[in-house]
């Protein structure tokens, strides 16, 4: 089985056959910057847009819903030193520009970001403390909410409190860290749940299904060594976590998106040269079900569901650091996946967010290692 070893007071995480670290935690391994990586090709269905005002990558996009998207936080560079971004800014598909708006209180690096029912978006993790914030769309600044509980060993997640947020049905905030918490936005408080049924987990994944619990994928076993392949589930109605049915692969880095049919497609790689695996969970009969390759490399990728329901994974890191232009496209219908070409530049530790025209925003990520990027680009279908 898979394994990874961390040491918990310094952020470090060595992965087997990796160059670099899943969503959420800091790597200060050595590294050597890498060679530019080769020219591509690109697609035209492929854009470039302005520029961020800042490099980043690890950050998180979120669609607002006036229609613009809100970016924030994030690092600079991936090497030697992580410092995170309190910056945040906005980009207006109309003019396909970005603007500043308000920083963040605390700088974050891959925190858990979630759009909340009164259109203000929750931001929680990817600090050094155990703080929240809220961005209110309307005065374009953000202010402090309730902390999180502080009840974990701070093992798993990082030094970092890295975190997921998953919306729940009922507008409540599921919030993957060390521990499981609930936020609730009519109180602005944390409240735990019941215990993860792993110990000591590294979340890489967390997806809401169509019957309202919420899968998780990841890493267990983590104070010390972690061993990919834990998936537990989640159900709000008892507020407690159940083992899920084993992944069919590896498991360690990949990407989670929920399809119209209910099923989730896993897409990930532990190998930088080689086709990404897929899997797809059905969670009517619990299993992970093996679905073949992807076209290109996908380790840190980013992957999104398209209007007409099949599913853009984008970039990936390659050898040495640097990111692939490779996308491909998953069609449910057939369970096939097919190359959509080259995006303007490679990237990886990006994001891809959809617009309400169909389009999709693909921001930053590491192009060269181990800087970041400022750019961006518009993917049309």
């Amino acid at each position: 089985m898979k394994t990874l070893t961390l040491f918990a007071s310094f952020a470090v995480v060595l992965l087997s056959g990796c160059g670099s670290t899943p969503r959420g935690i800091q790597s200060g391994a050595p590294a050597p910057p890498s060679a530019p990586p080769a020219p591509t090709t690109t697609s035209s269905n492929f854009v470039a847009v302005g520029n961020m005002n800042t490099a980043r990558a690890n950050h998180v996009a979120i669609l607002l819903p006036d229609g613009k998207v809100l970016i924030a936080g994030g690092v600079l560079a991936g090497y030697p030193v992580q410092l995170p971004l309190a910056s945040a800014e906005l980009f207006d598909p109309s003019t396909r520009s970005f603007t500043p708006t308000g920083n963040m209180m605390v700088p974050r690096s891959s925190p858990g970001a979630v759009l909340l029912a009164n259109g203000k978006v929750l931001i929680v993790g990817g600090s050094q403390d155990l703080s929240a914030e809220i961005y209110d769309p309307s005065t374009g600044a953000f202010t402090s909410t309730g902390n999180m509980i502080p009840v974990g060993t701070g093992s798993s997640q990082s030094s970092l409190n890295m975190s997921f947020a998953t919306l729940l049905q009922d507008g409540r905030v599921l919030v993957e860290g060390d521990d499981a918490e609930i936020y609730d936005p009519a109180t602005g408080a944390f409240s735990l749940t019941g215990a993860y049924t792993n110990a000591d987990t590294l979340w890489i994944t967390s997806t809401l299904l169509q019957d309202g619990r919420v899968l998780l994928t990841g890493w267990a076993g983590c104070a010390l060594w972690c061993e990919s392949g834990a998936t537990e589930l989640y159900d709000p109605r008892t507020n407690t976590f159940s083992v899920a049915g084993p992944l069919a692969q590896w498991g360690n880095v990949n990407t989670a998106t929920l399809l119209m049919n209910g099923k989730v497609l896993f897409v990930g790689s532990d190998e930088m040269d080689l086709s990404a695996d897929a899997e797809l969970y059905d969670p009517t009969a619990d299993t992970f079900t093996s679905v073949g390759r992807m076209i290109g490399p996908h380790e840190f990728s980013a992957a999104v569901r398209l209007s007409n329901g099949t599913v853009l994974i984008s970039g990936g890191q390659l050898a040495g650091g640097s990111g692939s232009a490779e996308a491909d496209l998953y069609d449910p219908s057939t369970e096939m996946a097919a190359s959509v070409g080259n995006m303007t530049v490679g990237r990886h530790d990006h994001t891809a967010t959809l617009l309400p025209d169909g389009t999709v925003l693909i921001t930053g990520g590491y192009t060269t290692w181990p800087s970041s990027t400022n750019t961006a680009e518009i993917y049309k279908p």
